[in-house]
């Protein structure tokens, strides 16, 4: 259960205390953060000797020392290696295993993180593959059937995500293809790699014009205040369509 784990709660308190660091700018607290994240650390370390080490409590775990690490810039590329931790964990447990509990629910929040993370190494991302694409369409699907604000929005969203997730992969492929360049192999590569580009343009913009279209329509089926009306483009589906944009 959440919690049951000591270095899930210590990942919480130092998560915790250096967001509450960042805001106040306390530098006696931002230190009290760092000495928890070491803590943290330690508990990490015996955690993945054990069967923990593939548990939901790990990869929410891992997902928080991330986000930590982009808070209190340890070195610049911390963030990444706590990343990577998730992404490899991820990977072992295969999607299925995000498909319900908080594992989903990491899966949903985290899951932007991974298309940056692969992005700044310049490297695919592995959620443009089969059984990944088919959970974000499964996720979509049955969060569309929930009675919220945005349920007209969210099957929509995950069509966005599909082909959002498929860009790293091109950008590592046209990376590799000029180191190369002009070798006769790059050559006959980059005709399919402009094909699948262009098609990704395609759908994309495809999947951007249904879902400002479904936004639009969550928006008028339900009445809100002055405030409401001013945080509705704070929503998830708002916030996917304006990077999509």
């Amino acid at each position: 259960s959440v919690g049951s784990h000591i270095f899930q709660r210590r990942s919480v308190a130092c998560l915790s205390s250096v967001y509450l660091a960042y805001l106040s700018q306390d530098s006696t607290l931002l230190k009290t953060s760092r000495q928890m994240y070491a803590q943290t650390l330690h508990e990490v370390a015996r955690a993945l000797q054990t069967p923990d080490a593939m548990s939901d409590a790990m990869l929410s775990t891992m997902m928080m020392l991330s986000v930590y690490e982009m808070y209190a810039q340890t070195n610049n590329d911390a963030w990444v290696v706590h990343a990577d931790g998730v992404r490899r964990l991820m990977v072992s447990r295969g999607a299925r295993s995000h498909a319900h509990g908080m594992a989903r629910s990491c899966y949903i929040a985290y899951r932007g993180f991974l298309v940056a993370t692969a992005i700044y190494k310049g490297k695919p991302c592995f959620l443009d593959e089969e059984e990944w694409q088919q959970l974000a369409l499964h996720v979509g699907a049955e969060d569309s059937r929930k009675p919220t604000e945005w349920s007209s929005s969210i099957h929509p969203a995950e069509l966005v995500f599909t082909e959002i997730v498929k860009c790293p992969r091109y950008l590592s492929e046209a990376l590799e293809l000029a180191y190369f360049f002009p070798s006769p192999s790059v050559t006959a590569a980059i005709p399919d790699l402009m094909h699948r580009v262009r098609a990704t343009s395609r759908g994309l913009r495809e999947a951007t014009a249904n879902l400002r279209a479904s936004i639009d329509y969550d928006q008028r089926s339900h009445s809100r205040s002055p405030y409401e009306d001013a945080m509705a483009g704070e929503s998830g589906p708002s916030l996917l369509l304006q990077g999509a944009d």
